[in-house]
This record gives structure tokens, C-alpha cells and sequence, in this order.
């Protein structure tokens, strides 16, 4: 989960290709609400 969300903020990755794939597989392995709680901290700090 770490990893994903310092791709994502990283501006040489890009976010859409990148988070595509890790997006799509955490949704189903798991449900909507573990990425949506991961999203809210970085975004606070």
C-alpha cells in the first residue's frame, strides 16, 4: 500500500498507468473501502 501511494504522488511515474494496474488488482482482492481509507492519511498530513 505504501509503495503504491509514493508512485502515485511521484510526478516522473505516471499515476494513471501505474495505479491502473495496483488499482484494479487491490479492488478485487479486496473490497472498496481499504484504498479508500488509505487515500484520507496522506492527503491530511
Amino acid at each position: 500500500a505504501r509503495a503504491i501511494v509514493l508512485l502515485a504522488a511521484s510526478p516522473n511515474f505516471m499515476p494513471q498507468v501505474h495505479h491502473s494496474r495496483p488499482f484494479a488488482l487491490t479492488a478485487r482482492a479486496r473490497p472498496p473501502s481499504p484504498p479508500q481509507a488509505v487515500a484520507p492519511p496522506p492527503l491530511s498530513s
